[in-house]
């Protein structure tokens, strides 16, 4: 089984301070070059650390591409599998279902991981952003987690870090074939007997301290009896032709979720499903393909 694990995709309509190029297109055109790939490939699953969406809460017409490029996805029978990090939430809360990842869960192109999903010869774990790391219930089979939660090497990311783990501690008390983490966007991967931890960081440049990040996904082979892992790096254009030369402030990061969400209220709507069905009505044609609509229109309707 050969499986491809992302890192924080991070997907969104606002764009970083010092990026210079069109960001939107450069976001979707790594999720095109991943999913040519695994279709190129013979890829059976994706699987999602986590930070999906860089907020819970996305405009219309993202939500409504992303779908469509999942579906895509899903129609080549490649299956997709994600857990919650904390841009994913509102207010931290799981049970709220008018956030961008359910949407996707509803439109039937990803697979959010609540409990277990066995596929092929695989069970699949989560771990939410927050959760505790699930007991291994199955045997004989491929034990997979996929885990938001932050993961390092060996080297703290900052003098003072606090609230980590290590990979090779994780790898130790837990005996599952894979980990796929996300949150750290930094690129690592680590085994121990030949069990794996591979997270792949961040799939965009997003600030500018970001010089030497090469944006990457992992392979992940079941069937190799050695080297099962293959770091697959995804084409970039030169740093200084992205970003700008001088750094400039970036946006206020905000720890307090309830003050975020005040300050986005253009994109909440008092009638969440009314809104999306008159989006995809005005959209033309060439916009949305009429199967992805029909399924938008199916979730919001029954």
């Amino acid at each position: 089984m050969r499986i491809a694990c992302l890192g924080d995709l991070h997907i969104r309509n606002t764009v970083p301070v010092n990026r210079t190029d069109n960001f939107i297109k450069t976001l979707y055109g790594k999720i095109h070059f991943i999913y040519d790939y695994c279709v190129d490939n013979n890829v059976q699953a994706i699987l999602l650390p986590g930070d999906v969406f860089n907020t819970p809460i996305q405009p219309y017409p993202i939500l409504i591409r992303t779908l469509d490029l999942f579906h895509g996805i899903y129609y080549a029978n490649i299956k997709i599998c994600a857990c919650y990090g904390q841009h994913d939430l509102l207010f931290h809360n799981k049970t709220n279902r008018d956030v961008a990842l359910n949407v996707m869960e509803s439109g039937k192109a990803v697979t959010i991981l609540d409990k277990p999903a066995i596929y092929k010869d695989a069970v699949i774990y989560g771990c939410h952003y927050g959760d505790e790391i699930p007991e291994i219930t199955t045997k004989g089979c491929l034990n997979i987690l996929v885990i938001h939660k932050m993961i390092i090497a060996e080297k703290k990311l900052w003098d003072k870090q606090e609230g980590h783990t290590k990979s090779s501690s994780l790898l130790r008390n837990h005996n599952f074939d894979l980990i796929v983490s996300g949150d750290n966007h930094n690129t690592f991967q680590d085994n121990y007997r030949n069990r794996y931890l591979v997270n792949a960081g961040s799939l965009m440049r997003e600030k500018i301290d970001q010089e030497s990040h090469k944006p990457c996904f992992f392979i992940y082979d079941s069937d190799e009896p050695t080297n099962k892992v293959e770091k697959i790096y995804i084409p970039i254009q030169p740093f200084n032709e992205v970003f700008k030369e001088k750094e400039e402030p970036l946006p206020v990061e905000f720890d307090d979720q309830f003050t975020e969400q005040l300050l986005q209220q253009e994109d909440i709507s008092i009638n969440f499903k009314k809104n999306v069905l008159n989006t995809i009505n005005q959209l033309p044609e060439k916009e949305l393909s009429n199967g992805a609509k029909e399924v938008i229109r199916q979730i919001f309707i029954n």
